[in-house]
């Protein structure tokens, strides 16, 4: 090879190498569409998941990156087959004497999630109100959800409860309770979204197409400056014609949510990428007001169901044991006088669906002769017949030849 073919072939290798300026802008592109595939929410968030529109499943945020408070959450990205559920287990504990701003919900979890640790009997509240995603109570902050339409419920359900006596609190708690295992308004829900839903998913299918298959192609046979104005227009024409169906469905199924219509609007007009993920943002709240066990039934299989059904169960049973010292006597009856109401509305709710609580409690057998002991939270087996177990907070272990009598209730 002569000197001259040498740099020439160098140049060749070198112009190679570097990305053209359509190039960096698709990258860019697609990152940023990478990061709307992704949200940050609180570890009291149970998710349901289907992929490609055929299977349901459930997770939990901080699966993969998280921290003690909240964690990432990965949706589907395609926005023709993939849908993603949020719903919430309460992050306070409610009794007829007042709220704690704090539960022991950790499902899947090895800690309790951080949060702020407050009680307040009914008799000292004057103002409750919800703030974007953040409850206060007497203007101090009390709790945070994963949505704007999960604190106006619930600081609207704890307003209810102030001017009732206790006798009429043990009742309504105990109907709220009842309404969010309530499987024939999870079924209305769902039907509603699939009558609304079909020109949300087309839309931002065609508008997914066009940005990222078409705009390519197009780009790479005939050049930027030949085809630009013309994929301009398909992307306005199809951005306008998302937002349009989007918000035809949002008023039809969230019609109290004005303000959160207008800001996800706002915010697809502004960002075509998130006009792509308009079906996502419809049904992200769907079941938000409905607690996980219920919409797991609904979706789930009977696995799955079974599977969520036993973790959450032995999370009410056996919680965390808690290392906070400044909880009061009053916060303690708090949580657990609501964990128990909990339970026994969870149970009844396994029973109307022919799950039997003791059987999903049962632990698995010894995995070897020399297993002597198990952990009743997480199921982890030790090989001594008598210790606690340190990540479930110093839960104190079980023998197999033991009869735990809170499991055979």
């Amino acid at each position: 090879m002569t000197p001259d073919q040498r740099i020439c072939f160098a140049r060749n290798s070198r112009d190679a190498l570097l990305m053209t300026d359509s190039q960096s802008l698709f990258l860019v592109m697609v990152l940023i569409y990478g990061t709307e595939c992704f949200t940050w929410t609180n570890l009291h968030v149970i998710a349901f998941v289907s992929w490609f529109g055929t299977r349901w499943d459930w997770t939990r945020p901080g699966r993969w990156f998280g921290n003690r408070s909240g964690g990432l959450l990965a949706k589907p990205p395609l926005p023709l087959l993939g849908t993603t559920f949020l719903c919430q287990l309460w992050p306070v504990s409610v009794s007829p004497q007042g709220v704690f701003s704090n539960v022991s919900h950790a499902v899947d979890l090895p800690w309790r999630p951080d949060g702020p640790s407050w009680f307040i009997g009914f008799d000292e509240v004057d103002e409750i109100a919800a703030d974007g995603r953040k409850v206060y109570i007497n203007g101090r902050y009390f709790c945070q959800t994963f949505s704007n339409a999960v604190s106006s419920h619930l600081a609207e359900f704890l307003r209810s409860l102030v001017s009732l006596t206790e006798s009429e609190r043990v009742e309504a708690i105990m109907e709220t309770l009842q309404a969010r295992l309530d499987r024939d308004a999870i079924a209305q829900r769902q039907e509603a979204l699939a009558s609304c839903d079909l020109g949300v998913r087309l839309s931002s299918s065609t508008l997914f197409a066009i940005v990222f298959i078409g705009g390519p192609v197009a780009v790479s046979l005939v050049g930027w400056i030949r085809c630009w104005p013309y994929l301009l227009g398909a992307i306005i024409a199809n951005m306008a014609l998302a937002v349009a169906v989007f918000h035809t469905a949002y008023r039809e199924l969230y019609p109290d949510q004005k303000g959160d219509r207008r800001t996800h609007i706002a915010v697809m007009l502004l960002n075509p990428l998130s006009a792509i993920r308009a079906h996502d943002t419809l049904a992200r709240d769907l079941f938000a007001r409905f607690h996980p066990l219920a919409v797991a039934h609904r979706l789930c299989d009977e696995k799955t169901y079974r599977d969520f059904a036993r973790r959450l169960l032995r999370d009410l049973r056996h919680p965390i044991l808690s290392v906070w010292s400044e909880r009061t006597g009053p916060a303690e009856q708090a949580e657990r006088w609501f964990r128990e109401r909990n339970l026994a509305a969870v149970e009844a709710f396994l029973k109307s669906t022919q799950v039997t609580p003791h059987q999903l409690l049962a632990p698995d057998p010894p995995v070897d002769e020399t297993c002597r002991s198990y952990c009743p939270r997480c199921g982890c087996q030790f090989v001594v017949e008598q210790g606690q177990c340190d990540p479930c907070g110093g839960l104190p272990l079980v023998g197999w030849k033991q009869r735990d009598l809170s499991d055979t209730r």
